[in-house]
C-alpha cells in the first residue's frame, strides 16, 4: 500500500510544473511573438486604431538575439515533454498499483465460506484492513459493474462507515471513517 502523502506530493509537482510551463510560455509570447500573423502579432484590434503606443524598444534587443529564443523554445518543449513524462509515470503507477491490489486482495481464496455475510459486509471487513480502496479494484474483486460498487458506496456512506475520495488524478477511492 502507498504512503498517503505521495499522491499529494505528486499532484502538487504536476501543478507546479503546469504553473511554470503557463508563466514561460507567457513570457515566450510576450518578448518573442507567436510568429502567426493573426495571433497577437497585431494586437486585439488589429492595429485598426492606429499603432499602440507601446515603446517596444526594450524588447528589439532580446528579439534580435536569436539565441536566446531558441534556448527559449527548447527549454519549452523539455518542459512540456517532463509534464508528460510525469503524467505518463502517475499513470503507470496507479496502473500498477491497482494490478497488485486486485492480486493481495484475492477474494476467491479469503472468503469461501462467508456464512451470513454478503459481500457488502465482506467489502467492509476489507475496507477495515486497508483503509482504502479503488472503485475499479473493487469491481474486479467482486466482479460487478462499477456503478453497482457506487451503490454499495452509498449504502457505506449512509451508515457513516466510509466515505468516497475524488482525486484529481485517477479513480475514485473509497475510505473508511
Amino acid at each position: 500500500m502507498e504512503k498517503r502523502g505521495a499522491g499529494k506530493i505528486l499532484t502538487v509537482l504536476i501543478s507546479a510544473v503546469l504553473i511554470i510551463i503557463a508563466l514561460h510560455l507567457m513570457a515566450h509570447f510576450t518578448v518573442y511573438g507567436t510568429r502567426i500573423p493573426t495571433l497577437g502579432e497585431k494586437g486585439v484590434s488589429g492595429l485598426a486604431i492606429g499603432p499602440l503606443g507601446i515603446d517596444e524598444s526594450e524588447f528589439q534587443d532580446i528579439k534580435g538575439n536569436t539565441q536566446k529564443e531558441t534556448f527559449s523554445k527548447y527549454l519549452i518543449v523539455g518542459e512540456w515533454l517532463f509534464l508528460i513524462v510525469l503524467v505518463l509515470f502517475t499513470f503507470v503507477k496507479d496502473r500498477v498499483s491497482m494490478t497488485r491490489e486486485v492480486i493481495d486482495l484475492n477474494i476467491k481464496e479469503r472468503y469461501k465460506n462467508p456464512g451470513n455475510k454478503t459481500d457488502l459486509d465482506i467489502l467492509y471487513e476489507i475496507l477495515k484492513e486497508k483503509k482504502t480502496l479503488r472503485v475499479s479494484t473493487i469491481s474486479k474483486m467482486f466482479n460487478i459493474d462499477k456503478r453497482l460498487v457506487m451503490d454499495w458506496i452509498n449504502t457505506l456512506e449512509s451508515g457513516d462507515l466510509a466515505s468516497i475520495n475524488y482525486p484529481r488524478f485517477g479513480e475514485p477511492e473509497v475510505r473508511i471513517n
